[in-house]
């Protein structure tokens, strides 16, 4: 099992721990050689056997099972996916803070900063310790959301608080999205819009560099919440 980093929206956490959310889904990372012009121009993206990705072009049919069989054990052109395979581990990172033990919350500033730790904790280990003992408070559940928070980005593990099972990985184009992988990513429906004009819209809202009318390929993440750690 091998862990990976994932950063989360406040409404992504908040749905995986309140509506049961269990399905993510994030734009195809292409290798750093081909142009943001040639995204959409692959026929398909399929599975070899070592569970890495080809885009191919041109006269298919292009599956998983021929791409398996031509690559059994893989190659290097294969794109392995960011988010891992079935079996590993997303580890959240969200939007954070610390309480101070003061009746506060800690500068938002770097933490080797004198205002951040007293000077009896200026030994690496000691600072480390120090503020693993913190209570930790998320932006997506917090009461209080105004100011002071920390970037999930900088997130550290010992401050995850959810883990996130791999059960499925596959690629595919955006608005292959079914009714039942909306339900599973935490979409509802909104009367009087349809169903796929309450996904486009929440999307397009976060994704606004890939729309839904440019139909990318996604990976689609089926997960299991693991634990719940902190």
């Amino acid at each position: 099992m091998k862990q990976y980093p994932i950063i989360l929206t406040d409404e992504e956490s908040w749905l995986i721990l309140e509506a049961g959310k269990r399905q993510l889904r994030r734009v195809f990372r292409y290798p750093a050689h081909v142009r943001p012009e040639d995204y959409h121009t692959h026929e398909a993206i399929c599975r070899d056997g070592d569970g890495n990705w080809h885009a191919w072009s041109g006269v298919g049919p292009f599956t998983d099972e021929i791409t398996t069989k031509l690559y059994p054990k893989g190659n290097n052109d294969g794109i392995p996916c960011p988010f891992g395979k079935p079996g590993d581990q997303l580890l959240v990172k969200e939007t954070w803070r610390l309480w101070d033990g003061q009746g506060g919350w800690l500068p938002t500033g770097d933490f080797n900063e004198p205002d951040i730790v007293t000077e009896n904790l200026s030994d690496f280990k000691g600072r480390e310790s120090w503020l693993q003992s913190r209570p930790v408070e998320y932006r997506s559940t917090s009461l209080d959301p105004d100011g002071p928070w920390r970037a999930s980005v900088v997130m550290p593990k010992w401050a995850s608080r959810l883990a996130l099972e791999v059960t499925d990985v596959r690629v595919e184009r955006l608005q292959d999205i079914t009714d039942d992988d909306g339900r599973a990513e935490g979409f509802f429906y909104n009367f009087p819009l349809t169903f796929r004009e309450v996904v486009k819209r929440r999307w397009n809202k976060s994704n606004p560099k890939f729309p839904w009318d440019f139909n990318p390929w996604v990976y689609a993440i089926s997960f299991e919440v693991k634990n719940l750690a902190k």
